[in-house]
């Protein structure tokens, strides 16, 4: 009885065959071609390629401070103006809790030993550091 065959294991027949294909001298380049796209057509997707998780991270930030803007444009519509800077508002998170949720969340790998070094391998140096998203002030005055 014949075993089925990976998709590797063909992957590595076709890049001998091709590779055999390549040495001889009078194979078709359209014979070579077609081995090409065989091995490609059976090579695991890739996926849609992604930034890296620093670029995530500072992004997801930006991301963060812009709903905070879209927050105090809203304010301004309604007519709020603090009236002093106690009542200009923000909210203020900690890198630890954002690299937290964002790529530990719901993980094994939650816990605080953990966070601290995703933060060291995204170049957190301080992870008690903590990011304000101003949403009570216009953006000049924050």
């Amino acid at each position: 009885m014949e075993k089925n065959m990976s998709p590797e294991e063909a992957v590595r027949i076709l890049e001998m065959e091709r590779d055999h294909l390549r040495a001889n001298s009078d194979s078709s380049p359209e014979r070579i071609k077609a081995f090409e796209m065989a091995i490609q057509n059976l090579k695991p997707s890739q996926g849609v390629k992604s930034h890296s998780e620093k670029e995530i991270l500072q992004e997801c930030i930006h991301l963060m401070q812009e709903l905070a803007d879209y927050f105090r444009e809203y304010l301004e519509w309604i007519g709020y103006e603090p009236e002093s800077d106690e009542d200009a508002q923000a909210i203020t998170i900690s890198y630890f809790h954002i690299v937290q949720r964002l790529f530990l969340f719901h993980t094994r790998h939650s816990g605080g030993t953990s966070t601290i070094e995703k933060c060291r391998e995204l170049g957190i140096k301080d992870w008690s550091e903590s990011v304000a998203f101003h949403f009570g002030t216009s953006e000049e005055e924050a």
